[in-house]
């Protein structure tokens, strides 16, 4: 990888990226360059709060409890853009500035669990939005999607943030217990 020598010459490697990411925004289907268009709005948000942002304003996180979370693009069969997630750390520190998770997602009328994945039934989360009162949360069948354990960092967590802010669920124990098992 070649050193940019200069403001000017960022300038310019920078033009040339934005262009191939918009021919390639532009070469997308509907819903994966919306993601990724709202995705790039949130990374530019978080790279200006990068040197401002401390974790240690955040609630702690419990193992077990599910939270929502901006994954941002990603590739191909990857989860991207905003989903909940179960918290895997045990004991999380604030001070930390990382959690690591398993996304959750929503499964179609009649379609199966992965064999990898772990079924966590229906309406196990709720996410009342404050304005309408609504369940924000899909009240289908939930699946752990355990082959995408990751390490976030916090500042890609959407709600809770404080400790007084609604807790959105918390897995079963007998299902954590299958979704540690087979995170192993």
């Amino acid at each position: 990888m070649a050193i940019i020598k200069d403001f000017t010459e960022l300038i310019g490697l920078l033009d040339g990226r934005l262009t191939l990411l918009r021919e390639a925004i532009m070469d997308m289907d509907v819903k994966p360059g919306s993601i990724a268009t709202t995705w790039l709005g949130k990374w530019a948000t978080y790279i200006r709060g990068e040197k401002t942002f401390s974790s240690n304003n955040l609630k702690s996180y419990a193992h077990r409890e599910i939270i929502r979370v901006h994954f941002g693009y990603r590739a191909k069969s990857e989860l991207g853009g905003e989903h909940y997630a179960v918290v895997m750390d045990v004991g999380n520190n604030p001070n930390n500035p990382t959690l690591t998770v398993v996304p959750l997602s929503s499964l179609k009328p009649g379609k199966n669990v992965h064999f990898n994945n772990v079924d966590l039934g229906n309406k196990l989360i709720t996410d009342i939005n404050p304005h309408t009162g609504e369940n924000l949360a899909k009240s289908g069948t939930s699946e752990a999607v355990i082959q995408q354990l990751t390490c976030i960092g916090k500042q890609r967590i959407v709600r809770p943030l404080n400790t007084g802010d609604p807790v959105l669920g918390f897995v079963p124990p007998e299902k954590m217990r299958e979704i540690d098992k087979n995170c192993k």
